[in-house]
């Protein structure tokens, strides 16, 4: 993905040699607005939905799979935690009822003693809200193997080819959700990104792709690389009116607003601000069958 935004930033950098480059960031997730931007940052951040947004969604999903109960587990940061209140409010209020919320570290060798716990705790599902190629991953495995869980609900963060490679059918019963699109430019993106060698089925990869791209036509727009130009522009770039420009155009935009012309950037995830600078956001609801991950549809 960094290969991918850097191709990006490359593009803007040669067009724009003149400009001084104070590296902003940006996020376009629902709960943050348009108009953050860090100067010290040294890469482009990726754009994030809310906690409040994933985990009302994925409890939402979960109530049509889950008959009665659910155990949770999260990644013990401020993502883990944020996400895991949200997600334990939404279920119960679907009637599940939640027998067990633990947190789990990063990079241990061993997570027997955490899939003991969930496994006493029991339930119908265990949620598990983390990362696939870390401890989530690791915890999966001992309650596959403990036999004390065989569905599975999963965070974006869990959501990837690299899952269902390690674990196949054992995880039919499974399902989860992530921020993405199923429209026109999240089918472009796919192409794009496969031709620089980069998965695009993964979490946020869509969303860095178009907050990287809308940092280089807020720039063109205003003739400048600071982050008060992205942060005057930024919005005008993005939405309606202008020429609509998905992945893999963005030198026509470039060359549009070098002409004083205006473009509608709906990039990988038909981004949209409101007019307070917040993004519309949508989820796809994820299924695994035959041991892979299906969309079953975009919510």
């Amino acid at each position: 993905m960094k290969k991918l935004i850097t191709s990006i930033l490359s593009v803007f950098l040669l067009t724009s040699a003149a400009y001084s480059f104070d590296r902003p960031s940006i996020s376009i997730g629902g709960s943050f607005t348009a108009a953050y931007f860090e100067t010290s940052a040294h890469e482009v951040e990726a754009s994030e939905k809310s906690a409040e947004e994933e985990g009302a969604a994925l409890g939402g999903y979960a109530s049509a799979f889950v008959e009665l109960t659910l155990a949770v587990t999260h990644t013990n940061n401020d993502y883990g935690k944020g996400l895991a209140d949200v997600y334990v409010a939404a279920v119960k209020a679907h009637g599940i009822n939640v027998t067990a919320v633990t947190a789990h570290e990063e990079g241990k060798g061993d997570y027997g003693a955490e899939v003991a716990t969930l496994a006493s705790a029991g339930g119908d599902a265990l949620a598990v809200l983390g990362y696939l190629d870390q401890a989530g991953g690791s915890i999966i495995a001992g309650s596959l193997d403990a036999g004390s869980f065989d569905k599975f609900v999963l965070s974006d963060g869990m959501i990837g080819d690299s899952l269902t490679d390690r674990f196949g059918k054992d995880l039919n019963k499974s399902f989860g959700s992530l921020p993405g699109s199923t429209g026109k430019g999240a089918g472009v993106f796919s192409t794009v990104a496969k031709g620089a060698g980069i998965d695009s089925s993964g979490p946020y990869t869509g969303e860095s792709y178009d907050a990287a791209a809308l940092i280089v036509l807020a720039m063109q727009a205003g003739g400048k690389a600071d982050r008060a130009t992205v942060q005057k522009n930024v919005m005008d770039v993005a939405n309606a009116p202008g020429k609509k420009i998905y992945p893999g155009e963005l030198k026509k935009a470039l060359d549009l607003l070098a002409k004083g012309k205006a473009v509608n950037y709906e990039g990988a995830t038909a981004v949209e601000f409101t007019d307070v600078g917040e993004a519309f956001g949508s989820f796809l609801e994820k299924e695994i069958k035959g041991g892979k991950f299906k969309t079953k549809k975009q919510r």
